[in-house]
């Protein structure tokens, strides 16, 4: 399946905003075929539009598209312009807005979903809507769209194979020449990066184990304080062992975030009144983030350090 994130590699940081907005609407377009779906033209004081379904004159509202290529994060300066958005959209006399979606071209972090259901239920009510009428739209809703058998033209217009063919050939360069570089400078030998990752790795595989067989509500953090020296060190000793690495440490990152929240619920339970309410009910939040850590334990973190550690013996 093609990633949407792959624009920015074809087109640029500053381009692949506008291929976004454009492949949105086409997509958009292919989901609506017997409704009008305007594309407004950029510009400063669009109505916080970017595309839209219906007519601007209807008593009922149309449905407004929002996209964002928001690549790296979604940050307060991201959440402020969300939020800018939605209220010039819902706030324009111009126009009435019955449902609002926002497009982004990667996945929500935890923490960023988190945000954005608290924002979406307090936005619904100053909007006067219910909440399911505002909607996110993540790449794995758009991808989803893209692969679709009738969407194959985009694909074909957007992610050309000549494309897909120069960012490989780019990606190869770019190893062989950090390669030269690295050993230019006197960077560690195979066997010193084995050996570090694989008691990096072993490390972490280790306290895996324990925060899934404890009990307690406090968790060590997995160890992220190495992740730039060792994607760099495997990047240049060995490249194919480069995606699975990084892999690893978004899970290890993941981790680290569902413990944040655990300990976040547990040190200040959110519950409005506690008076006749059982300290069971009041820290069920922690219970079910526990979980949720444990599952992504059992299900990805010990699978894919393990695999690794496989990898890296036979290289």
């Amino acid at each position: 399946m093609i990633k949407l994130l792959s624009l920015e590699l074809i087109y640029g940081a500053a381009g692949a905003r506008d291929v976004f907005e454009d492949l949105c609407f086409d997509l958009i377009k292919s989901l609506f075929p017997d409704v009008e779906v305007r594309h407004i033209q950029r510009k400063k004081g669009d109505g916080g539009i970017d595309v839209y379904v219906g007519d601007l004159t209807d008593p009922n509202g149309i449905e407004v598209f929002q996209a964002k290529f928001f690549d790296r994060e979604v940050g307060n300066s991201q959440r402020n312009q969300i939020r800018e958005s939605f209220n010039h959209c819902t706030k324009n006399p111009e126009f009435k807005t019955k449902k609002w979606t926002l497009c982004l071209p990667r996945n929500l972090a935890l923490d960023e979903s988190k945000w954005f259901a608290n924002w979406k239920q307090d936005a619904a009510v100053a909007a006067n809507m219910p909440s399911r009428n505002i909607a996110l739209w993540d790449a794995n809703d758009l991808e989803r769209i893209l692969d679709q058998p009738d969407n194959q033209r985009f694909k074909d217009k957007y992610f050309s194979e000549q494309h897909l063919t120069q960012i490989r050939e780019m990606h190869g360069m770019l190893i062989e020449l950090t390669k030269e570089i690295y050993n230019y400078m006197g960077g560690p030998t195979q066997e010193t990066v084995r050996m570090q990752l694989a008691k990096y790795l072993e490390s972490n595989l280790n306290k895996a184990t324990i925060i899934y067989n404890g009990t307690v509500y406090y968790a060590e953090r997995f160890d992220l304080s190495q992740r730039g020296v060792i994607e760099s060190q495997i990047l240049t000793t060995f490249p194919s062992l480069y995606v699975k690495t990084v892999e690893i440490f978004q899970a290890l990152e993941k981790g680290n975030r569902l413990i944040d929240v655990a300990e976040d619920y547990y040190r200040n339970p959110k519950w409005p009144n506690r008076d006749n309410v059982s300290a069971q009910d009041i820290y069920q939040p922690v219970v079910h983030t526990i979980t949720q850590l444990k599952v992504h334990i059992s299900q990805v973190i010990t699978p894919m350090i393990e695999a690794l550690l496989e990898d890296i013996k036979k290289s």
